[in-house]
């Protein structure tokens, strides 16, 4: 999984899903 794709910024691996996050 990798962090902050979605988001567009960093999201820590507690993030259950950051790429839609």
């Amino acid at each position: 999984q990798q962090y902050g794709i979605g988001a567009g910024s960093y999201s820590p691996p507690s993030s259950p899903d950051s790429s839609t996050n």
